[in-house]
């Protein structure tokens, strides 16, 4: 009877053993293989590795989720800001205040100003003094008129030169 139960008991702890191991080792296999993939650019996050009904495992599954879904926001990112500063125009993006937002390399080198400095101004100051009404006016048809405009008017340069400028003006979602 004694050797009845070891055998009966050492069944149980391989059963146990094995029950462990697949709702447990093989999970984690699977994740870490697919964090590896995504590591190396290889995958998405769109294997399924089912419901283990572990929290732990289902908050690792959680998190490499989130950690996919922030590279893929870096990545969608970083393609803006690729074709925002390949663009050979300068580019202007600013509150409907006029403060400027963002703007590319182009914008700051030819007009002479540092970042920091633009990003204190607002697009009326880089306007001729006696053209800001008109300016005022242009941008105020923006959207309640038309959702796009097309005009020229001239800018100053960080040496008060005028540059005259062709400008394509649409309200965003930024």
């Amino acid at each position: 009877s004694l050797v009845m139960t070891a055998i009966a008991l050492t069944i149980i702890a391989v059963l146990v053993s094995r029950l462990l191991s697949y709702t447990l080792v093989q999970p984690i296999q699977r994740i870490s293989a697919l964090a590896l993939k995504i590591s190396e650019g290889k995958n998405e996050f769109n294997e399924d590795i089912g419901c283990t009904g572990v929290v732990e495992v289902e908050q690792l599954k959680g998190s490499l989720n989130k950690m996919v879904n922030y590279l893929q926001h870096a990545r969608e990112s970083e393609r803006y800001q690729e074709l925002f500063e390949g663009v050979a125009d300068m580019v202007f993006i600013h509150n409907l205040d006029g403060e400027f937002v963002e703007l590319n390399e182009v914008a700051l080198k030819m007009l002479g100003f540092s970042r920091e400095v633009l990003l204190e101004r607002s697009f009326r100051e880089l306007v001729p003094e006696a053209e800001r009404d008109a300016i005022d006016e242009t941008f105020g048809q923006i959207l309640p008129i038309q959702n796009e405009l097309s005009f020229t008017t001239r800018l100053l340069d960080c040496n008060g030169l005028k540059i005259d400028v062709e400008c394509h003006a649409r309200r965003i979602h930024y």
